[in-house]
């Protein structure tokens, strides 16, 4: 831990007032693990940058005040003295006299995050992600090291991914409080700069953004997925090597308006896997068991976990002493409930987990001997997080992990499929949603996995086979004995969901127009 023996290390956030809404939620993020020490007064913006920034989560000042000139601390000595850990987010020089820690928060090129109009190159480019990194100056001007980082979707419009920006920087300030402060070394070749725009560079880069952006929505508001099971008969050491997924068989719905992901195997039940069917019409999703024969479904039946209406998907299944457990994605209803698959395909709800969380793809397992959850928590962003629970045992009580979120990477951080065990080491499967919903796969190696600290790095990419009926992703994963069961998607024109977009776009135009209604 950062913390120091006898006391919690002093913070100051260099021109940010505490009363702003970045002030406001960074204090929150380190409250229990820092002492927020206030600067002299709050930094300055210009106009077009102030309009941009205002009302979202990277606003800096307290809008009851005018901005005044920017805080330097050139020569503050007293302040330097009072202060642990200076974290700066304008690209300002370390104070002069300062001894301590001093940190800064910057995109991949190094820029700081609260210069005008940063990050807006990435906004809605490919590759699909815009990087933010809290970076730690090295004594003597030796370089700077990397304390955190997270890699978020940029499809956003510009404003929306300013606002996640802000938010994803106080979990990185919060994560190196927790960690014990070591990092890797900052890239030799990208020094920390501070970028002036022109008027017509700003312009140009937001027309290009609104029309990637504006691309981006077109295809996903007239375009469909449509989603199948495959089966690849292939060893497990296989899934740790980069490949095309190219399935032996597939397993579609046969109804014309659902499909089925998200398959599990059931556990002793070789010919049986459980999956998800969506419904177009309803728009919602149902668990149901398979049973296969070949390439052929030689039944099918549900599985009623007593809860009519949910949307139900990801049915996880976990085998310990000839006991089969179920812990499906629930997210709609803000909990996590662990079930036990019965025989003669009853179900029986076993435990409450959590309470309050919409977990997205919940992931049952098993490491040194203790139950984890990996899991993504919604409220932060479903695609881009991972989040874990620990217990000693399945009836928990459960634990959150300290360091939640652990992992900040929309390319390899939502659960895809269990992890499993190779020559003594841990896989864990995740999604690749850069580019889209569940693009493609990669395989984590879990190297640390503690109830304090949790470190991984990805090893392979899965990508769903580009001449293979389903070419547009792949999101599930599982091992079942010698067989690899895996979903794929294709992408279809479908009228209904373009009439239904139009429609509910259409209608927040007129009700935009017509105002709040007022109470008779």
């Amino acid at each position: 831990m950062l913390q120091m023996q006898h006391a919690p290390p002093r913070v100051c956030f260099r021109g940010i007032a505490r009363t702003s809404p970045l002030g406001a939620r960074l204090e929150a993020a380190v409250s229990s693990n820092a002492v927020v020490v206030e600067g002299e007064s709050t930094a300055a913006a210009s106009k077009p940058w102030a309009r941009v920034v205002s009302a979202s989560d990277l606003q800096w000042w307290d809008a009851r005040h005018e901005l005044v000139r920017p805080v330097r601390f050139t020569t503050d000595a007293a302040v330097a003295e009072d202060v642990d850990i200076v974290i700066d987010f304008f690209g300002n020089d370390p104070p002069g006299g300062f001894s301590g820690r001093y940190w800064r928060v910057v995109d991949r090129s190094g820029e700081a995050i609260l210069n005008p109009f940063c990050l807006l190159e990435d906004c809605s480019r490919v590759p699909f992600v815009a990087s933010v990194f809290l970076i730690e100056a090295r004594p003597a001007a030796s370089g700077w090291t990397v304390l955190a980082e997270a890699h978020i979707s940029n499809r956003h419009w510009y404003r929306r991914l300013l606002r996640r920006v802000g938010t994803v920087a106080a979990q990185l300030v919060a994560s190196a409080l927790q960690r014990d402060g070591t990092g890797r070394d900052w890239a030799s070749e990208i020094v920390p700069i501070t970028r002036a725009r022109s008027n017509t560079g700003i312009l140009v880069g937001r027309l290009r953004a609104f029309l990637a952006r504006f691309v981006t929505i077109a295809r996903e508001t007239a375009l469909n997925d449509y989603w199948a099971i495959g089966i690849l008969d292939a060893p497990v050491d296989a899934l740790t090597r980069s490949q095309a997924l190219r399935a032996d068989r597939w397993i579609e719905s046969p109804s014309a308006g659902s499909y089925v992901a998200d398959p599990f195997p059931w556990p002793g039940r070789a010919d049986v896997v459980l999956c998800e069917r969506y419904d177009y019409r309803r728009a919602i999703g149902v668990l149901r068991a398979l049973r296969l024969a070949g390439d052929t479904v030689t039944e099918e039946y549900p599985v009623d976990l007593g809860i009519p209406g949910l949307h139900l998907s990801y049915p996880c299944t976990f085998r310990e002493d000839g006991r089969v457990f179920l812990l499906p994605e629930m997210a709609a209803s803000h909990s996590l409930v662990l079930f036990e698959l019965l025989p003669a395909n009853a179900v029986r709800a076993l435990s409450v987990i959590e309470s309050g969380t919409p977990a997205d793809d919940p992931t049952l397992f098993k490491h040194d001997g203790r139950y984890w959850i990996a899991y993504s928590d919604r409220r932060l962003g479903s695609h881009e997080n991972l989040c874990l629970l620990h217990s000693h045992q399945l009836e928990g009580p459960w634990i959150p992990h300290p360091l939640n979120p652990v992992k900040i990477d929309v390319r390899s951080s939502r659960s895809g499929g269990t992890p499993f065990s190779l020559d003594g080491k841990l896989y864990r499967p995740a999604q690749d949603c850069s580019a889209t919903y569940g693009g493609a796969l990669v395989v984590n190696h879990v190297r640390v996995c503690t109830p304090i600290s949790y470190e991984e790095e990805p090893i392979a990419v899965l990508r769903p086979d580009p001449h293979g009926p389903f070419p547009r992703g792949v999101h599930t994963i599982t091992v079942d004995g010698g067989r690899v069961v895996f979903d794929g998607k294709r992408f279809f024109f479908d009228p209904r969901r373009l009439w239904k977009r139009m429609n509910t776009y259409l209608g927040t135009v007129r009700r935009s127009r017509r105002g709040p209604r007022c109470a008779s």
